[in-house]
Formats: structure tokens, C-alpha cells, sequence
């Protein structure tokens, strides 16, 4: 069976159970390669198993982290715009003290139209 056709872990482990199986029931037929053995199988599948139960604990554990980063981060979002609106609030939003604090002064605009430069024209004869 390639590993294409697994579709599962129980298929995997089933897989290995039938092979050890297999070598249990077959290697005492001559010609039988001696490089089968089934104690390695069996150990292999233990290993295997276990090691699964350490992962998917370790990935529950992550996702719990993981939601508890997403809400502690969730919090200092919130924090930050509270400050910065209430610094921008307190020292305006055009003075450059809130700069010590982090944050971007906004950019003067000039009130009225702009005045259009005009190119110099060339002088007459």
C-alpha cells in the first residue's frame, strides 16, 4: 500500500499492525528475507503512537496559548487607541510632545487656496 492510498492514521497504524502480523505469520518460510522483523514494527508503531499522543496534547496546549495571546493582544489594541485619543485629546493632534509618546503628529495644512507660481514670462523687445 504506497502512501498515497492511506487516507488516516487508524489506516496507517492498521497497516502496521497487518505487517507485523504478516511477518509473525510468514518468517519462519524459507527464503523469507531476515531483514522483517517484527519486534521492529510493533516498536515502531508504539513509538509512533506515542509520540502522536505528546503531539496532539502539545497542539491543544498551542491553541490555548494561542487564544490567550489573541485576547491579551486584543487588549493592548484597545489600550493603545484609548491613550493615543486621549493624549491627541489632551496635547492636540498637531503638537509635537505626542511624538515622546509614540505617536505621529498630524501634518499642518494651510487654510485657503494655494497660490499657483507662475513661470516668469519672456522679457519683450
Amino acid at each position: 500500500m504506497s502512501n498515497a492510498k492511506i487516507r488516516s492514521y487508524s489506516d496507517f497504524v492498521t497497516l502496521l499492525d497487518n505487517l507485523a502480523e504478516g511477518v509473525k505469520t510468514h518468517s519462519s518460510e524459507a527464503g523469507f528475507p531476515a531483514t522483517f522483523k517484527e519486534e521492529e514494527i510493533r516498536q515502531v508503531r508504539t513509538d509512533l503512537e506515542a509520540l502522536r499522543i505528546v503531539y496532539q496534547a502539545s497542539e491543544n496546549i498551542a491553541r490555548i496559548k494561542h487564544d490567550e495571546y489573541e485576547d491579551k493582544y486584543r487588549i493592548a489594541t484597545e489600550l493603545i487607541a484609548k491613550t493615543s485619543t486621549m493624549l491627541y485629546g489632551f496635547y492636540g493632534k498637531k503638537n509635537q510632545v505626542v511624538a515622546d509618546f509614540g505617536l505621529v503628529p498630524h501634518k499642518s495644512r494651510p487654510r485657503g487656496k494655494a497660490k499657483v507660481k507662475t513661470a516668469a514670462e519672456p522679457a519683450s523687445n
